[in-house]
């Protein structure tokens, strides 16, 4: 549902930040409630960060250049 959100947006830059930043500030409460991960558990969180990034840049670039049903399962 998300990404056929992105794709039909005026933006999907911009409708992919926000939803991200949205996702965000309603999780962030909640982190009181949970112990911190393992310390052998951050660098894989660490890594992690820059490969979402870069898919959530890459699905909104592709969905500007093509159709939902070609690129959604690429």
């Amino acid at each position: 549902m998300t990404n056929a959100l992105i794709k039909v947006s005026g933006d999907p830059l911009i409708t992919r930040g926000f939803m991200s930043a949205v996702a965000a500030a309603a999780m962030l409460p909640l982190l009181a409630f949970v112990d911190a991960p393992a310390p052998g558990a951050w660098p894989i969180l660490i890594a992690s960060v820059p490969v979402h990034t870069a898919y959530s840049f890459l699905i909104a670039a592709a969905y500007r250049r093509g159709d939902l049903s070609a690129v959604f399962p690429v």
